[in-house]
Order: C-alpha cells, then structure tokens, then sequence
C-alpha cells in the first residue's frame, strides 16, 4: 500500500478557520488541502497549517525504504508518540501520535488513506507518458546485437588459423612430392599457423562486461516514469510494455503519445 507514496510528504496541523485537521499533499506539482474531522476537534495548541507558507505542525514523511516519520517542525510545537516527545520519529500505523499539549490524538491510518486517495487522483489526471522508453530499449536491442554480431565475427576469426594450419599439414605434403620446399619454408609456415591461433585464442573476450554495462544501463533507465516508483521495468520489449496502460509495480496509468524530455 506504502509503497506508492514513497517520496511523498504531507504537513499537517489546525485548519485556521475550521479549526479541523488540514492536510497539505504536494505531488508532482499539484497541492491538495483536504481537511479532516468536525469542525473546532483540534486544540489551538496544535499549529496552523498554513500551505502557501510551507508551514505546519509537523508532517508526515514517506520515505524511500518504505517507512513512515514523523517530524516536528517548530520549536514552539509540541508532537508526541507513544507518550515521549519527539521532533522526528520512524512510526507505523500500530503508533500513538499525539498534538500539543492537550495531545490530540492524530489519525495516521486515516491520513495514510485520504493521502493515497488524492496521490492516485493526481495520477489520473497527469497520466505520465512512456514514449521516451522506446529509445531506451531501441539502443538496448542495437547494442545486443552490436555485441552478438561481434562474437560471431570473432568466432569465426578463430577459424581462420586453424583452417590454414588444417590446409598446411595436407599441402606441404602434397607440395613436397610435386616439388621440394625447403624445411625452413615448412617450420616458418607451421610457425605462422600456430602464433595466429595462439593469438586469436589469446586475445580478450569484452562480451560479458558490454553486456553487463549494455543491462545496467537499461536497469538504470528503463523505468516507470512515477517519480515515486522509478522501478526497473525488466527486460519486456517495449512494444510489448507499450500495450500495458499502466506501471505494474505502483498502478500509475500511462500515455504515448508526449514523450518526455
């Protein structure tokens, strides 16, 4: 559930006029304010949440790993959780977080709900595209077979010294009984064969490590566009992964047609 808010913060703190729990949500550029509870529940010892000024009680942060912090943002204020009071905290749904010196008990499942509902709602409405994929995976597929064709032209280079010292040892016979060549000619021939295959066999096999570089750098930018998910898309051709109308990993829908810069 978690894991489509990773990256999100959420201020929270007394909606000045309601006097109720308000909610600032920034997400991709787009700031919601919903607000919870009766009006006049929450005790003016919790602070304002005041969103065109950054400004707040404390917020709720959902970080990276998946875990989820509280941290005070005021000095004057006053957060708790589980009775000790604390400026920053890892917490989970299990957590008594209290406001202000009446502490007011804040309902983090409730805030985690209500934050998921309006993330998802900003989501459909900025469907995020996938086209700039296709290049990612075009250049993939060029430098795999960049990679293949160049072993095989190396395999068959290796064919080549043997395929001469093949064509020496039923030659040089031959030519001897037609018409004498001298030993030198022979060993120097012989020679020639085997310092070519000896250097074919020799010489260094950089297939594994242009793979290798070729697979992380599609891991690191083939991937879903959802700043909060950035997961690994696997090795799914894209124009199969562009048949797919949304992100496997956090269900962030999809376009085509804008390609991102």
């Amino acid at each position: 559930m978690l894991e489509s808010l990773k990256g999100i913060e959420v201020l929270v703190g007394r909606e000045p006029e309601k006097g109720n729990i308000l909610l600032c949500i920034n997400y991709n550029d787009v700031q919601k304010t919903p607000s919870l509870g009766p009006a006049n529940c929450v005790p003016k010892s919790v602070s304002r949440c005041v969103p065109q000024e950054n400004s707040a009680h404390c917020k709720i942060v959902f970080d990276e790993n998946g875990k989820i912090y509280v941290k005070n943002l005021k000095d004057q204020n006053v957060t708790f959780v589980d009775d000790h009071e604390v400026l920053s905290m890892c917490v989970d749904l299990n957590s008594n977080i209290c406001l202000g010196k009446e502490k007011f008990v804040l309902p983090l499942e409730r805030i985690i709900e209500v934050t998921l509902k309006y993330v998802g709602e900003i989501r459909a409405m900025q469907t995020m595209s996938v086209s700039h994929l296709e290049k990612v995976w075009s250049e993939y597929e060029s430098e795999c077979e960049r990679i293949t064709k160049t072993m095989q032209k190396r395999n068959k280079m290796r064919m080549i010294p043997m395929l001469i010292g093949g064509l020496s040892a039923v030659a040089i016979p031959v030519t001897n009984y037609l018409l004498p060549v001298p030993k030198w000619a022979t060993i120097v021939i012989s020679l020639i064969s085997l310092v070519a295959i000896i250097k074919v066999f020799c010489s260094k096999d950089t297939s594994m490590e242009e793979r290798k570089k070729a697979k992380d750098k599609l891991i690191s930018n083939y991937v879903c566009p959802n700043p909060s998910c950035k997961h690994f898309l696997g090795e799914v051709p894209y124009k199969i992964l562009k048949q797919n109308k949304k992100c496997q990993y956090c269900g962030a829908p999809w376009k085509l047609d804008l390609k991102l810069k």
